[in-house]
């Protein structure tokens, strides 16, 4: 089965087992159709007066047996409330995972050198998925030489892209795929990271889902 680590897409799609982003509200949304969720603070959505408020929602949250990760929470440094309140909302949301032993799916726009230094202050023993990466591969190196793993998506479609470039250097066994929020299927993205590789598509799925087990815990 092919997996999915981030998607926003509120129908699975067939025989593909989804990560599914679910957004933190009041009262709860009810049942979802995704076998798998995570849950966590989007910077874009973080209200710094209602803090407590969303970490509880958020905890909450982490209960639920078909929530699997924290997530996606992070860091923006062009769009949100101050720095210094995304990383505060950060650091609590990474103390929750690690207290219910989840991983992290982290949203990041050029706050990786602060990024790379929670991770050490954090020191975290629950994996941190970088969701979305198209950087360069220098960026990429420092991530996972500090024990990151890397979910690549839809950038993956255009050859000469940041995250098509860092594919080709990658240890296969630090990389997830994803759809997040992109109009395409799964397996697009998997056709096109397999091309990049070149190896056969099946030999990519049973790489990732193997990857996939170990990061979140659970066989898809």
């Amino acid at each position: 089965m092919l997996t999915d680590a981030h998607t926003h897409r509120a129908e699975p799609e067939p025989s593909v087992f989804s990560v599914y982003n679910l957004p933190i509200q009041e009262p709860d949304p009810g049942p979802c159709p995704h076998p798998a969720l995570s849950v966590g603070i989007h910077p874009w959505n973080l209200e710094p007066e209602r803090l407590e408020d969303q970490l509880r929602l958020v905890g909450q949250g982490l209960l639920k047996p078909e929530v699997l990760a924290l997530g996606e929470c992070g860091l923006d440094r062009l769009r949100g409330p101050s720095l210094h309140h995304q990383t505060e909302a950060f650091t609590a949301q990474v103390r929750l995972a690690e207290e219910r032993q989840k991983p992290v799916i982290i949203h990041c726009v050029r706050c990786f050198s602060e990024l790379l230094y929670l991770r050490k202050a954090l020191r975290p023993a629950t994996p941190w998925i970088i969701h979305g990466f198209v950087n360069k591969p220098e960026t990429a190196r420092q991530l996972l030489q500090s024990g990151c793993y890397l979910s690549l998506g839809a950038a993956l479609l255009t050859p000469d892209s940041g995250a098509a470039n860092t594919l080709r250097e990658m240890p296969p066994d630090r990389l997830l795929l994803e759809t997040d929020d992109a109009p395409l299927s799964i397996r697009e993205v998997y056709r096109a990271a397999a091309g990049i590789l070149g190896i056969a598509e099946d030999e990519l799925i049973q790489q990732i889902g193997r990857t996939f087990a170990e990061v979140f815990n659970r066989k898809p």
